[in-house]
């Protein structure tokens, strides 16, 4: 019984995480699109980007930084719960997903 509850625990994570990676993976796309079109409008000349556009780049590579440091790291302490250090991420991860839904780009 024990062993089920660990396996289904486990289930249940892996689930969240899928969601939460491709909910996140799929604003960042959105949001990648956004600032490819925004580097080719202005020919890469970042001095040319205002404000707005400004704040987008750097949410846009925040966003890639937290996703890419989130999935290299283990999630889960020997008892099967989450880490400290997961959970932390994870937070910020839900921040910068709420930004990106809204299209706040003042991270």
């Amino acid at each position: 019984v024990v062993m089920v509850d660990q396996f289904q625990a486990i289930e249940k994570m892996a689930m969240y995480f899928t969601r939460q990676i491709t909910k996140f993976d799929a604003l960042f796309f959105s949001l990648s699109q956004d600032v490819i079109a925004t580097m080719k409008k202005h020919n890469y000349d970042f001095s040319h980007y205002n404000q707005k556009e400004q704040d987008q780049l750097a949410t846009a590579s925040s966003t890639l930084k937290t996703l890419g440091a989130f999935l290299k790291v283990p999630n889960m302490d020997k008892h099967q719960k989450l880490n400290e250090a997961t959970q932390s991420k994870l937070e910020v991860m839900q921040r910068e997903t709420s930004s990106l839904e809204a299209k706040h780009y003042d991270s």
